[in-house]
């Protein structure tokens, strides 16, 4: 399998539901140098990873926001997230709902400055 096929293959798999492949998908794209948007892509699929898997996704995802982004990116990664939600809920998605909720996400958006 290629690096693209890899690549490929990790995104389909992220967009299917599965945290682990979500998490792969945010470090690829995040060390990629060519990917559009690299920081807000990675950024949403490492919300959702941290939604449906990882309890110590909040604290990863604040360190991530204060450390590389802008108040309006994280805001566009937090959509993003807020609309594969969205688009799961209408279309399906294979894990068991009652281990995740939209709600969850909220409890990671990271405070407001003081």
């Amino acid at each position: 399998m290629t690096s693209a096929e890899n690549f490929a293959y990790t995104l389909e798999r992220a967009e299917a539901g599965h945290p682990s492949f979500q998490y792969f998908a945010s470090q690829l794209i995040c060390a990629s140098n060519d990917y559009p948007d690299r920081q807000v892509v990675a950024l949403k699929w490492l919300l959702i990873a941290g939604v449906l898997d990882d309890a110590s996704a909040p604290e990863e995802v604040r360190h991530y926001l204060s450390s590389v982004m802008s108040p309006e990116d994280t805001a566009r990664a937090f959509k993003l997230a807020e609309d594969w939600f969205e688009e799961k809920a209408r279309t399906g998605i294979p894990q068991d709902e009652s281990l995740w909720s939209r709600s969850l996400l909220k409890l990671m958006r990271p405070d407001p400055p003081h």
